[in-house]
């Protein structure tokens, strides 16, 4: 899977977690996209398996979509815990170092990562 296709599943996911109607404008306005590339993305997701979305309808995810979504979302979560509690960071890059880490740490890493901060 795409780092953009990663994106698009954790924004609907961070979404769903204050909205439960989350819609392809809301989608486009957070990842600061034309609505027709968030259209074109939400299909692609829908055709992976990753979404359930029919035109003018609020996305929900299927089982895998929201798997993999939550588990992108504790993993970008976890490594700012760990950039702020064990690295000692505290400036306002954190969020923006987690996104660009949360795709290249294998799961070996992240399972390092969460002995270590003891999870």
């Amino acid at each position: 899977m795409s780092i953009n296709s990663e994106d698009y599943l954790v924004e609907i996911y961070r979404l769903s977690i204050k909205n439960s109607d989350v819609r392809t404008t809301d989608i486009a306005s957070k990842l600061n996209v034309a609505k027709a590339s968030a259209s074109a993305m939400i299909k692609k997701l829908a055709i992976d398996g990753y979404l359930d979305s029919s035109k003018y309808s609020k996305i929900n995810f299927t089982n895998k979509g929201y798997k993999l979504a939550k588990e992108i979302y504790d993993r970008h979560k976890l490594i700012e815990k760990f950039l702020k509690e064990i690295l000692g960071r505290k400036d306002s890059k954190i969020h923006i170092e987690a996104h660009e880490l949360e795709h290249v740490f294998s799961k070996l890493s992240i399972l390092k990562i969460k002995k270590l901060l003891g999870e």
